[in-house]
């Protein structure tokens, strides 16, 4: 479903060990978050983030660019249509503190939630609806 895995692990962040390990962990557990999503995302781990392609879109990939920073871990969410151009357009930040009771699973669910979002932004009607809704202004 979800495809194979690849995993980067070179050009080390100028992060402490600790922090570069604890990243490494939240990245690995977005990954395999996504695989098991309902629908599931193809995905690669890379260095500082994920990969992620949503599976019922031919053309829709998520980059998910994970640091701590000040007691958090923080998500920049970008969304693409190319997985070369992979900061195209971000659509939001996720930070949690990582010392909150559950972070871990609190910050995947936030991540999810927005991903959520922005697929049924872009999603097109299954109705043949119109695309956009135009507007009339009263006079005045």
């Amino acid at each position: 479903m979800c495809g194979e895995t690849m995993t980067g692990r070179s050009n080390e962040n100028e992060q402490p060990n600790g922090e570069r390990e604890l990243v490494g962990n939240v990245i690995s557990a977005q990954l395999e978050h996504f695989r098991h999503t309902d629908p599931p995302c193809r995905g690669v781990e890379l260095p500082d983030g994920v990969l992620l392609r949503h599976t019922q879109s031919s053309s829709l990939y998520f980059y998910l660019k994970t640091v701590v920073e000040n007691g958090a871990f923080r998500t920049n969410v970008f969304a693409t249509d190319s997985p070369y151009d992979r900061q195209k357009a971000g659509i939001g930040m996720v930070i949690t503190p990582m010392f909150e009771s559950g972070a871990d699973r609190t910050h995947l669910e936030k991540v999810e939630t927005m991903i959520r979002g922005w697929v049924e932004f872009v999603r097109r009607d299954p109705k043949g609806e119109r695309d956009f809704q135009s507007f009339t202004f009263e006079d005045r």
